[in-house]
């Protein structure tokens, strides 16, 4: 009885173990297989291949790459005729010790900040140059001269040169002498040289050199030049507005307003401008420094007793975009607001208060008319806008 009890527990223990191994084996079975889901996950996360994948020789042991920016792309992998070659953090490239007069088929995968990556892009292909023997007596290259930057903007510019014999086009350029950033070029053998620029960031210099090869395969190469873009262009407005609403309407609209302007749709301040109107309305064309043109605003204008009036969405440009506030003088910026130092957007008993203990003073804030004299022309135009509050 007693061996048949230990037999029993010695059954039990085992079983015990055996289920437990098991327990032990599936957890660590399923968490492989999670870990090895989540991997795969991360890595096939699906986004965007490159696109516009170019390829071009600029020598006969380089050739550039470019493509388009890819959304979400933290980094991208090279591949040179289906090997990686290498990882790039911007979306251009140079490669460079290869083989003369040998073409090379590129692709390239957008790296995500989780390291996932993307479907590779079309390939672009390109050959180097080179492997030109140049006839007996033809192995002077081109002279180079008059190397220019023109056209600069704050985005682009145009590269010229002149050769002495027909030649090729290519320019080199980046922002040091490494000219890491890529090239443009074109194969069409002429004397005068012209390769646009594009892409470029404002106010910054930039190097670049020029080479040109001659039918005879022939390579010259430039010094070093440089050039800087343009800044971007200030944004500049003209003001038109009415004043004051009056009763009966004097004719003298001249006022001085302030005008504030908010990035659009938001209360972010870019600007604070004090202006005066002409007899008719108009304001002198301001600078609005440190607004590049163009640009979408909102406009606050408010003069020393008006109400606040906004207008919203106005793209203003280098030119000097015209704000009208007037709306072809049926709509007036409403006088009355004299209480407080800064008024309260809104005209009721108090303002014609003001307006009382300063009547035939000629306070500039209650001469809601401008005409020198505080009076019942200026009770006229409060009454008239009495009850109303601004961005009426």
């Amino acid at each position: 009885m007693k061996k048949k009890a230990t037999h029993l527990l010695k059954t039990r223990y085992l079983l015990a173990v055996g289920l437990f191994l098991s327990f032990v084996f599936v957890v660590f079975f399923v968490s492989a297989a999670m870990v090895n889901i989540i991997q795969s996950t991360v890595t096939i996360l699906p986004f965007p291949a490159p696109i516009n994948l170019t390829a071009t020789a600029v020598s006969d042991s380089k050739i550039n790459l470019s493509w388009d920016v890819s959304p979400d792309a933290v980094a991208y992998k090279l591949y040179r005729d289906d090997v990686f070659i290498a990882t790039a953090v911007t979306n251009s490239y140079p490669d460079t010790g290869l083989t003369a007069n040998t073409t090379y088929t590129y692709k390239v995968s957008a790296v995500n900040e989780f390291g996932g990556y993307s479907e590779q892009s079309d390939p672009a292909s390109a050959t180097t140059l080179g492997g030109v023997v140049p006839p007996p007596g033809d192995r002077i290259p081109p002279v180079i001269s008059n190397v220019r930057a023109i056209n600069i903007t704050d985005i682009s510019a145009v590269i010229t040169w002149d050769t002495n014999e027909n030649a090729t086009s290519i320019v080199e350029y980046g922002l040091t002498t490494s000219y890491e950033i890529g090239s443009g070029s074109s194969g069409e053998l002429v004397l005068s040289h012209s390769i646009p620029l594009s892409g470029l960031t404002p106010d910054t210099e930039y190097h670049f050199h020029v080479l040109s090869r001659d039918g005879a395969g022939n390579l010259a190469a430039s010094g070093d030049y440089v050039f800087r873009t343009l800044k971007l262009p200030t944004a500049f407005m003209n003001l038109r507005a009415v004043p004051e609403k009056r009763l009966p309407k004097t004719g003298n609209n001249s006022t001085i307003l302030r005008v504030r302007v908010f990035e659009s749709g938001t209360d972010n301040l870019l600007a604070d401008k004090t202006v005066t109107t002409d007899l008719n309305g108009y304001g002198s064309s301001i600078e609005l420094e440190g607004l590049t043109a163009p640009q979408v605003c909102d406009f606050l204008l408010k003069g020393y007793s008006h109400l606040d009036y906004r207008k919203n969405n106005i793209t203003v440009d280098s030119a000097g975009t015209l704000i009208d506030f007037s709306e072809d003088y049926t709509k007036f910026l409403k006088a009355g607001d004299v209480n407080g130092a800064s008024g309260d957007n809104y005209v009721n008993g108090l303002d014609l208060s003001v307006l009382a203990n300063h009547i035939y003073s000629d306070d500039y804030r209650s001469d809601l008319n401008q005409d020198q004299i505080v009076n019942g022309l200026e009770f006229g135009i409060a009454v008239t806008n009495l009850y109303k509050w601004g961005d009426f």
